[in-house]
């Protein structure tokens, strides 16, 4: 009798640079409590999740049924989207893409919100590539604002 066939290889997963990760907060990354107000977050797991989003280059989200508000609150600073019930309050990105030279470029990004009549970075919420930022981040980051670029041009002017 033949040994049974080896089962089929997995696909492999992209290297982590080009991997982005959606995690669900209730029941996930926290346990479930009797009351959403009673949930507790685990001492390690704001820098672990700060960890990761560095790794992962920005690209993690959160995931969750509960106001956005109430989910920056409980991970302050540590996903960049927030996926959950509208906030009370509008929120709005801003990005900007600098070349400065071919294949060298830098990035600067906050998130607004109003506030006395005008729009008003949220502070902490601001982002600005390091200065020391490696060669390919730069190259990657122009590859970006040329995409940005294309992308706004084509809207504006077909």
């Amino acid at each position: 009798m033949a040994p049974p066939a080896p089962p089929p290889a997995r696909p492999k997963l992209p290297p982590i640079a080009r991997a982005a990760l959606l995690l669900d907060m209730d029941g996930t990354l926290l346990d479930i409590a009797p009351t959403p107000e009673a949930v507790v977050v685990p001492p390690d797991l704001i820098a672990s999740l700060r960890a990761l989003r560095a790794r992962l280059d920005g690209a993690l989200a959160v995931i969750s049924g509960r106001p956005v508000e109430q989910v920056e609150a409980l991970l302050p600073d540590t996903a960049p989207a927030i996926a959950g019930a509208a906030p009370a309050m509008p929120k709005l990105d801003g990005a900007c893409y600098n070349t400065v030279a071919p294949g060298y470029s830098f990035s600067l990004s906050g998130i607004y919100q109003p506030k006395d009549d005008i729009f008003a970075e949220i502070e902490g919420s601001g982002f600005t590539s390091p200065l020391d930022a490696p060669r390919e981040m730069r190259m990657r980051e122009a590859e970006q604002a040329q995409s940005w670029y294309k992308a706004i041009t084509v809207e504006t002017f077909g």
